[in-house]
């Protein structure tokens, strides 16, 4: 239980070479529309200015944390994931921007919907992209989606303290590069816990050539093949290496058709759909991913009607 007089959350972030954004970003929390929160701060050994920016923070609010070198975002996290008191924590990213009612807006949908143990909202990104990310919203949507990719933006996260400490979670250190150890987590969540998502932009993503999530855009197949197998192995589902890296290009819209055929992409969603029960979302979230394949069918009109008479029989 929270001690007496503690405010109800805890923002936390982890901060490596964000010199040029992390006053904005700071500036967006301390700048809440309720002041009933602190901010944890971890310096992951950072080799610009940002230590020193940290350093000039004098909000009591605030506590600072330091690496004597970089650790990654998930062991960094982990370090105090568990120290944390407050009812709710949530993560923000040192480039981000929150909105002014973030927080109010999150810790009344979390009262609301005392069995939501993980939820979000939209982000809006700006920068080098100009888009805005409404995901889904209810627990079987979100879950239904987790099949194919992070269903809950990473920088909108707010969670359950209380909850972490009794489930023992942590973020999963072996996705490093790039960094994917949010949708590790919602992965090892989902089984344990309901989800869910506001229908509003809680925070302002900037994308920029640096984002830690395109530095290692080369070995991003690779850990999605690996967090795709944690996501069957947990389901009950097992699945070839074959299996994973056909996954893969139907999350992603790259099938290579001079490695499978339209007939591969039906069985294995038929594995998937009976492997969950004939899941009514899954089902839907299926027929989404499927029909991207049309873009790839245009000289190939037998696998068209192939695909198109499979996703009528959905």
């Amino acid at each position: 239980m929270p001690e007496i007089n503690m405010p109800r959350a805890t923002f936390l972030m982890t901060v490596y070479n964000a010199a040029p954004y992390l006053q904005e970003c700071i500036n967006s929390i301390l700048n809440q529309s309720i002041g009933d929160f602190e901010l944890w701060i971890i310096d992951d050994g950072s080799l610009d200015d940002s230590a020193v920016i940290l350093e000039n923070q004098n909000d009591k609010r605030i506590k600072k944390f330091y690496n004597s070198r970089n650790l990654g975002i998930a062991d960094s996290l982990n370090q105090y994931l568990h120290e944390i008191k407050t009812e709710y924590i949530l993560r923000m990213d040192a480039d981000d921007i929150c909105l002014p009612h973030r927080l109010e807006k999150q810790i009344a949908f979390m009262d609301a919907y005392p069995a939501i143990c993980l939820s979000g909202g939209a982000l809006q990104y700006f920068g080098k992209a100009d888009y805005t990310w409404f995901p889904a919203e209810t627990n079987e949507e979100i879950k239904a989606r987790l099949y194919f990719n992070s269903a809950i933006p990473n920088p909108t996260l707010i969670m359950r303290s209380a909850w972490l400490r009794q489930y023992k979670l942590f973020y999963n250190k072996d996705f490093r590069e790039p960094p994917m150890e949010d949708y590790a987590l919602l992965i090892e969540s989902m089984q344990a816990c309901e989800l869910g998502n506001l229908k509003e932009i809680l925070v302002r993503h900037r994308e920029h050539d640096q984002n830690q999530s395109n530095l290692f855009l080369q070995q991003k197949e690779e850990s999605m093949i690996r967090i795709y197998k944690i996501l069957f192995d947990t389901l009950g589902l097992a699945a070839s290496l074959d299996e994973l890296q056909l996954h893969y290009q139907l999350a992603y819209n790259l099938p290579d058709f001079n490695k499978y055929n339209i007939s591969d992409f039906i069985n294995w969603s038929n594995v998937l759909i009976k492997g969950s029960a004939n899941n009514t979302e899954l089902k839907k979230t299926m027929r989404f991913y499927l029909f991207k394949l049309f873009l790839h069918l245009k000289t190939k009109p037998l696998s068209a009607l192939q695909l198109m008479l499979y996703l009528f029989s959905l």
